[in-house]
């Protein structure tokens, strides 16, 4: 599957983002997945075309689904990116909880009343 430049840009900056919440680098990557550390380095640099069997070994490894950054897919891919970051903030406690959730609908007022504008 080719790729738009702007697919391939959502899954790298997801990609990265996944490797940093595991504290993963490009040689925990090729260790885990039996990839050429300099062929991991060229898809997380967003070097690649396509989603080739090492692109595909990749996404095994972090979860990612390749059809989600395909033909206009992506959308699905930022709700995940969106609530993957909210979780990532949030420390687990209900108290927490409650302040991520006010948090992001302040957030959305702001949006509502920008648009207004």
């Amino acid at each position: 599957m080719k790729l738009t430049s702007e697919e391939k840009r959502l899954f790298v900056a997801e990609l990265r983002r996944l490797m940093g919440l595991r504290e993963c680098n490009i040689s925990d990557v090729a260790s885990k997945t039996g990839i050429h550390q300099s062929q991991v380095s060229r898809i997380v640099a967003g070097d690649f075309k396509t989603f080739s069997s090492s692109v595909i070994k990749i996404c095994m490894e972090f979860g990612m689904e390749p059809k989600d950054y395909c033909d206009g897919n992506h959308r699905d891919a930022d709700r995940r990116q969106i609530a993957n970051s909210a979780i990532a903030i949030w420390d687990g406690t209900r108290q927490d909880a409650d302040l991520v959730v006010s948090l992001l609908r302040e957030i959305a007022k702001l949006r509502r009343q920008d648009r207004k504008r």
